[in-house]
């Protein structure tokens, strides 16, 4: 591990991350001690996730993502719009990008403080399914954003307990072995829902989801709405729309700072 490293922090939406440039392979013998105590918010920088950009043979760029417990999912919606904009800082010469993840290969779009990006892969299933939970019966829709995703629609967000119900649903065992990100959703207007996420890696509620944001537009679509707005904790509202066979998501980013890391030894 080299002695220090140079990093930017980022927030997509309320969901926050450290950015590093590692195409010239500075960090390569990662564990997940050293992941969790760099994203620790007393004894770190803090962060939901710590991102890598890698070099791809085949996109401008490879997406290297990890929770803050040290886990590594397929994808992160906030964080590969916040990897994008890095990316464009670094190069800025373009404002189109394509970025490798684990799942696909997907483009997407700078525009200044806004970044969007197309995915083919992300889909819900068509029926709802019944858990049984110490909160009641809940009507629970699944969804596949690379990542797996619960959404459960509410009449009354504030009232939803989302740190003790989320934990549960997301360890429950018709979710096993794997999990899921659990999301509670209110319709507030026409095609505007707002929002609560707990998110699988970071285990516990975070200001935003990016594929949670999805995964409830995607469900909303099967109830036969579209060009869906959705205002997640944070209040920084995301959109998303269907154009043809792809999804397109877009939001706010916002470098946060920058700054160097000395010592990572515990």
């Amino acid at each position: 591990m080299p002695a220090s490293f140079t990093f930017s922090k980022y927030e997509g939406a309320g969901n926050d991350f450290i950015l590093i440039d590692n195409r010239e392979k500075v960090i390569s013998d990662l564990d997940k001690e050293w992941v969790q105590r760099l994203a620790h918010r007393q004894r770190g920088v803090g962060a939901d996730g710590i991102i890598f950009l890698e070099n791809s043979l085949c996109a401008d760029a490879r997406m290297r993502i990890f929770n803050s417990d040290g886990s590594q999912p397929a994808l992160c919606g906030n964080g590969l719009r916040c990897l994008m904009h890095f990316l464009h800082r670094l190069k800025g010469a373009k404002k189109r990008y394509q970025i490798e993840t684990d799942r696909e290969i997907i483009e997407g779009m700078v525009d200044g403080e806004s970044v969007g990006f197309w995915m083919r892969g992300a889909r819900a299933f068509h029926n709802a399914v019944k858990l049984k939970t110490s909160y009641g019966d809940q009507l629970v829709w699944r969804a596949d954003v690379c990542v797996p995703h619960a959404v459960i629609f509410v009449s009354d967000l504030s009232g939803v307990p989302v740190q003790e119900m989320g934990r549960e649903v997301r360890l429950h065992s018709d979710f096993q072995p794997e999990g899921v990100n659990v999301n509670f959703a209110e319709r507030i207007a026409e095609q505007c829902y707002a929002i609560r996420t707990y998110e699988r890696g970071v285990e516990g509620e975070t200001l935003s989801c990016g594929t949670g944001a999805i995964a409830l537009a995607l469900c909303a679509m099967h109830k036969g709405e579209k060009e869906i707005e959705i205002l997640p904790k944070s209040g920084e509202r995301l959109f998303c729309t269907k154009e043809g066979d792809r999804l397109f998501a877009k939001g706010p980013v916002r470098l946060v700072f920058e700054g160097e890391y000395f010592n990572l030894s515990p």
